[in-house]
């Protein structure tokens, strides 16, 4: 699904290395946990594997093509879905309304729009919002009530809608369930394995290690920039990945 090869790189503002000689693969149908302290290159591999962010080394495969090009766009284009690590400023837009932010990176779809995205088509966006709403158990006053002023969770409820619909080849999921309560949790955590079962490869990335422990298939370890360590999900040794995230 997706290779990174001895990827680099290195924060432009301060000359600090942000992944140094990192690889990794997420296959079809598993969940990849990556564990760290936050500020370990976590962030630099998500923008990465989602076209943000161009390595300054080595290679990025995915569904066994090189990839020479990075942007968001050429990334969607592939089947790469987001779930960004702030809702607020890089998942929605809040003063758009709930059904507007759930075809956000599907208007230009002739069941949307007419002429390429010029003409949107209210009443099909509108009808397909309360779908997603109905799915996705999304709770607000109506699909035309802007996106900012629904919970955290029904927020997030929102992304995954747009983000797991297109059934997706790669989920990146970055602190998916930061700020949620347990009921939304549970819900994320679902809607991630279903993905999964579907076929869908899911690289999660988060700050819980609870999280990491009870969803992935298997474990990466990040430390300053670097791969410390792979282990299996199942049964996986604890003090062991708890020694690498200290970079032992």
């Amino acid at each position: 699904m997706v290779q990174m090869n001895n990827v680099r790189k290195v924060y432009e503002s301060s000359n600090t290395v942000a992944l140094d000689g990192v690889s990794l693969t997420v296959g079809r149908g598993e969940i990849v946990g990556i564990a760290g302290v936050d500020g370990n290159g976590q962030s630099q591999l998500a923008q990465i594997v989602t076209g943000v962010l161009v390595p300054e080394g080595g290679e990025l495969d995915l569904k066994n093509k090189k990839i020479a090009v990075f942007s968001p766009e050429g990334f969607i284009e592939e089947r790469v879905s987001h779930i960004p690590e702030d809702r607020n400023k890089m998942g929605l837009i809040g003063s758009m309304s709930i059904s507007d932010n759930i075809v956000l990176k599907s208007t230009e779809k002739p069941e949307f729009s007419k002429k390429n995205g010029l003409l949107l088509k209210k009443k099909a966006i509108k009808g397909y919002a309360e779908e997603m709403r109905e799915k996705y158990d999304i709770r607000c006053v109506s699909v035309e009530q802007e996106a900012r002023n629904l919970s955290g969770g029904n927020q997030q409820k929102v992304i995954l809608a747009r983000e797991l619909e297109g059934n997706p080849d790669l989920l990146v999921a970055v602190h998916p369930t930061r700020g949620l309560d347990i009921g939304a949790t549970r819900f994320v955590h679902d809607s991630m394995i279903a993905a999964r079962d579907r076929g869908c490869g899911v690289l999660l990335i988060s700050a819980d290690f609870d999280e990491i422990l009870e969803v992935s298939d298997r474990i990466v370890v990040m430390f300053e920039g670097q791969v410390m360590g792979e282990y299996p999900g199942k049964n996986p040794p604890i003090q062991e990945i708890s020694l690498a995230m200290a970079g032992k």
